[in-house]
């Protein structure tokens, strides 16, 4: 898994997480490399 990387803004309060998944359904396992998109 990827480490988090927090950045600061002055003025913004906006919060982000992102897992991607290999198949189908909410037990599927997380990707451990680079996802080729397109």
């Amino acid at each position: 898994m990827l480490q988090v990387v927090r950045a600061d803004f002055a003025g913004d309060n906006v919060g982000c997480w992102m897992q991607i998944q290999v198949g189908k359904g909410p037990w599927a396992s997380e990707v451990s490399g680079i996802v080729r998109i397109g």
